[in-house]
């Protein structure tokens, strides 16, 4: 791609594959850009650097000779408007801080990393520097001094400023480290979800983003638990919220019990296996039967449960493993394979009401073989044959109750189907859907901050709900009467699907 300003050509910079690096001094009057690639010609290839300066007062661009062409062709920052600090692009051992645009070389040192000037002080920062993403450097001993965590970091003078685990901006004394002041950040939209979890009464709600998570009681509208982002959230029913805590620096992965009342945590189990997977009650763990065994085919599928730590059911399937979808509001699990898989095979041959089905699907390609189980038990729910025509969609995510299974798919659309039919009996454009079995209820997110509902039985829109903001989250009560909605807002909602809604 072509990028122009003024008179100088960013094409000019390609000499290979490696990225181009770049920055504006700090008062905006310079833009320097360099590269370090590969030649290739009849003898081999051979390492070539370039640069540019550009000058946005006259226009023109300065040559970059000698240390300050490696340095700009490496990585460097700009030390205020009149030094550069950079890499050494051939010898790292040679890296220097040089006067800027002239390359006068002031100081000559070991450099390594990425360079990146603070806001004030005689200090540089590394990214990243070992298992940190971020390291300070004095600049007078050229010694690293401060290591920190989290990637957010700058300095102004004689303090530093760092986002602390919990999510809050703290400003420290570069010298001591004391927290001098902490502030909280303005509430921001929810990003996606990595896992959620709403207490049965409506009155708990626990979600996480990648790197945040949070537990709220909704009826006091407090935040009770600030919290590094999980992976598996559980009410228990007990007073305690089951999460499940991803592995962090020297932290193990952990299932964790958050108690509602005390405000204490404590670690309730490990996983072992990264082949283990939390959803809300139920714990899958896909397993090769023999030793070193692939987990694509001839595994064992086991489910526990996260709060007792008791196994509810397992089985070994010798062909295809399958693909594992849990829906813990309804507490079934969806398994699926190719139609071509030998596993799908032996299946239908088995059930003439399916082989009857499969002989009728004209073009099998792309096609899926599903079956539904009962989460704590085990006991087939149901078998399903899904054409896709030829592979025009692929399935996102399924959820299944009593007779009906939901499809999410990577066209923006919801597919019903029942179970007992072997047929598709609806299709809506959106996504989130949430099921009820109790009132035979359908809600999805057609729209941005539109949720439509829809009955089951005859795919037709029963309401229709809007939102200022999109829809992060949405649950039915277990009756089916109430659905729950959390939109990127932060905002909460408890619908009675017949008398309107108000939020909480």
């Amino acid at each position: 791609m072509l990028v122009r300003e003024g008179e100088f050509d960013l094409a000019d910079l390609d000499v290979g594959s490696e990225w181009v690096s770049m920055r504006f001094s700090p008062d905006g009057r310079y833009f320097a850009a360099g590269q370090r690639g590969l030649n290739f010609n009849a003898f081999g290839a051979n390492t070539e650097m370039s640069a540019l300066i550009f000058d946005r007062t006259s226009g023109t661009t300065l040559p970059a000779k000698g240390i300050l062409k490696r340095l700009l062709a490496g990585r460097f920052a700009f030390i205020g408007g009149d030094r550069v600090v950079g890499v050494n692009a051939e010898d790292s051992r040679k890296s220097a801080l040089v006067g800027f645009p002239g390359g006068e070389v002031i100081e000559q040192f070991p450099l390594s990393g990425s360079p990146d000037a603070v806001t004030r002080g005689n200090y540089l920062m590394i990214r990243p520097v070992g298992a940190n993403p971020v390291a300070l450097m004095d600049l007078a001993t050229k010694k690293l001094f401060i290591a920190n965590k989290q990637s957010a970091f700058d300095v102004y003078g004689d303090v530093f400023v760092s986002e602390r685990a919990n999510g809050e901006l703290g400003v420290y004394r570069v010298e001591t480290r004391e927290l001098v002041s902490k502030v909280q950040m303005p509430r921001n939209p929810l990003g996606r979800l990595r896992a959620s979890a709403v207490s049965p009464d409506f009155k708990w709600l626990a979600v996480s983003e990648r790197n945040r998570g949070a537990v709220w009681n909704l009826e006091k509208g407090e935040r009770v638990f600030h919290v590094r982002g999980f992976r598996g959230a559980y009410f228990g029913g007990d007073g305690a919220l089951y999460t499940d805590f991803p592995k962090f620096e020297q932290t193990e992965r952990t299932l964790a019990r958050l108690d509602l009342a005390t405000r204490d945590t404590a670690e309730h189990s490990r996983f072992s296996d990264n082949q283990v997977t939390m959803r809300g009650q139920f714990v899958v763990l896909t397993k090769p039967v023999k030793k070193e065994g692939s987990r694509r085919e001839n595994v064992t599928l086991t489910v526990s449960d996260a709060r007792t730590n008791q196994m509810f059911w397992t089985r070994e399937f010798q062909k295809e493993a399958p693909r594992v979808f849990v829906d813990e509001e309804n507490g079934t699990i969806s398994l699926l394979w190719a139609v071509k898989s030998n596993h799908a095979k032996a299946q239908v041959k088995a059930d003439p009401k399916l082989a009857a089905r499969l002989a009728a699907m004209k073009e099998k390609e792309g096609d899926y073989f599903l079956q539904v189980v009962d989460a704590r038990t085990g006991k087939d729910a149901g078998s399903l044959l899904i054409e896709t025509g030829k592979g025009s969609f692929r399935i996102s995510d399924l959820i299944s109750a009593g007779d009906w299974v939901v499809v999410s798919d990577n066209a923006n659309r919801v597919l019903l189907y029942s179970l007992s039919a072997g047929e598709q009996k609806g299709k809506f454009f959106g996504g989130h859907p949430a099921m009820s079995k109790a009132s035979g209820l359908l809600a999805v997110e057609n729209e941005r901050g539109q949720i439509y509902i829809y009955d089951l039985a005859t795919a037709e829109k029963r309401d229709q709900f809007t939102f200022a903001d999109p829809v992060s989250l949405a649950r039915f009560s277990e009756d089916g009467k109430r659905l729950f909605v959390l939109t990127a807002a932060q905002t909460a909602y408890v619908l009675d699907l017949a008398a309107g809604a108000q939020p909480r």
